[in-house]
Parts: structure tokens; C-alpha cells; sequence
């Protein structure tokens, strides 16, 4: 994607996401928007990722929980196969500090009836 291009999709709303709305994780709507979320958490995202929202493969959520992080999930089909979570700095939210983002992304995506690719892996083990 070129820069003219990244800058008009900037003000274009993202489609919809498919997990229903949380008080504590909001979709980012729009490139502005997760440029807005990348400079109040001083991380750098790359501009292809756009491209992968306007696809409907990738998808940003801002966290408000105790620790403010960015979440990027990554969805094939009916399946998340990638979770990405952000805090200031771009240091990574791992461990007990992506619980709490954990616990709340298994509801919302087991209500849009998306599987985890974690649980499924479990299962076959």
C-alpha cells in the first residue's frame, strides 16, 4: 500500500467487528483510530495490518482493564489463530497481566462463535 493510499483509507471506518461490544475492550474503528492508540501508547505498528483489517482478517481492540494494552486478534474463517496484546512502550502483555484480556476474548469470541485456536490445540493433546 502506497502512503497516498494508507492516508485516504486513514478516515475510512474499518468493517464491523464480529465480537459483540465489551465496556473494557473496544474495537478500534479505523486506522486513525489505532494511529491515535499507537501514539498514546508510544508503540509502532506496521501499515500493512490495515490492510489485513480492511480484509477482515486482522482486527484492534483498545483494553481499559488495569493494565491499558492494544489488542490485535487475527481470524481465519471461524478461528482466531492469532493473539497479539500491547502494552506502553510496545512491551508485551503476557502472563497474569493478559488474564483478565484472555478471560474476556474466550466470551466474546465464543458469543460470536469464533473457536481459539489454544483450546483447540489442547484438545488434541
Amino acid at each position: 500500500m502506497t502512503s497516498p493510499d494508507l492516508e485516504r483509507l486513514m478516515l475510512h471506518p474499518f468493517p464491523p467487528s464480529p465480537l459483540p461490544t465489551h465496556s473494557l475492550m473496544q474495537p478500534l474503528s479505523s486506522a486513525f483510530a489505532i494511529a491515535e492508540d499507537a501514539e498514546e501508547m508510544s508503540f509502532t505498528f506496521e501499515s500493512w495490518w490495515v490492510e489485513r483489517v480492511y480484509e477482515g482478517v486482522a482486527y484492534f481492540f483498545r483494553w481499559t482493564g488495569n493494565t491499558r494494552a492494544t489488542v490485535l486478534l487475527v481470524i481465519d474463517r471461524d478461528r482466531v489463530t492469532h493473539v497479539e496484546c500491547q502494552g506502553c512502550g510496545g512491551t508485551k502483555i503476557e502472563g497474569s497481566e493478559f488474564q483478565p484480556i484472555g478471560r474476556v476474548l474466550q466470551e466474546l469470541c465464543h458469543q460470536a462463535g469464533l473457536r481459539l485456536w489454544e483450546h483447540d490445540r489442547a484438545r488434541e493433546h
